[in-house]
């Protein structure tokens, strides 16, 4: 939303469709942008505004980072990389920060004992984390793969299972359908991944086999309170990934 000095006010529309209701909302973060031409026209000095802006609006003031904050800045962030205004490793250094602010956020909730989080927590977390793992060149994918298979997919399901009174049918089809799209991120991660050397072939496998499995795991759990009868299916947008999942009832049980 351009405002009176030329700068652009980033605002995010929410659209919730929680039980077939469509509801859209504004939220919007402190801290503006600069628009005053196209970044590939952008001087050293306004690229170096506005990651003194990002600093900002990532610093340390108790209350974590905000997921307005983390999806204006990595579109931000992606748009200098992509026009060449900054590194690698300076949007990497951004990314992986903002990674694992999210990842602490949620390990900070697990430790206080808040496992039974609402829906649009659960959502939310799940779209930032895919969002910050569009792009596999500007985050550190061995250590991404690492954290979200080894600890924060492990946590999803837990609290899928230990509160499923909480979920209604239509809440764990938008759950398992956002995880699903982290694990298609994933996915590219293991073709970026493919003939780095300081990445052992195998450890390539061993996490390709367990996105697989728990792509597969998840299609049950998006059933787990719907009737017999009901399918759970999820067709990636590429077009190159389909789940489909029958739940039925066998015999007498």
């Amino acid at each position: 939303v351009p405002i009176d000095n030329g700068d652009i006010e980033v605002v995010i529309l929410i659209e919730d469709r929680l039980n077939g209701a469509k509801t859209i909302y504004p939220l919007q973060i402190e801290g503006v942008f600069p628009a005053r031409q196209q970044l590939s026209n952008w001087t050293t000095s306004e690229v170096e505004d506005v990651l003194a802006r990002i600093e900002y609006l990532l610093r340390d003031d108790g209350d974590g980072v905000r997921n307005v904050e983390v999806v204006a800045i990595h579109n931000v962030v992606q748009a200098l990389y992509d026009t060449n205004k900054i590194s690698m490793s300076e949007a990497t250094a951004i990314i992986d920060f903002m990674f694992n602010a999210v990842i602490s956020n949620h390990l900070e909730a697990y430790e206080d004992g808040d496992s039974s989080r609402d829906t649009q927590d659960v959502l939310s977390e799940l779209a930032m984390l895919t969002l910050l793992t569009s792009s596999a060149d500007i985050i550190n994918a061995t250590h991404v793969l690492q954290v979200l298979t080894e600890i924060y997919l492990t946590n999803l399901v837990q609290t899928l299972w230990s509160n499923l009174d909480n979920y209604t049918v239509s809440e764990l089809f938008m759950i398992v359908d956002a995880a699903q799209e982290l694990l298609t991120n994933l996915d590219e991660f293991l073709s970026f991944l493919v003939g780095d050397d300081s990445v052992d072939e195998q450890y390539i496998n061993n996490v390709l086999e367990f996105i697989i499995e728990f792509e597969l795991y998840l299609s049950k759990v998006a059933l787990l309170n719907s009737s017999p009868g009901e399918v759970y299916r999820f067709d990636s947008d590429d077009d190159r990934k389909h789940i489909h999942a029958l739940k039925f009832q066998s015999g007498n049980n």
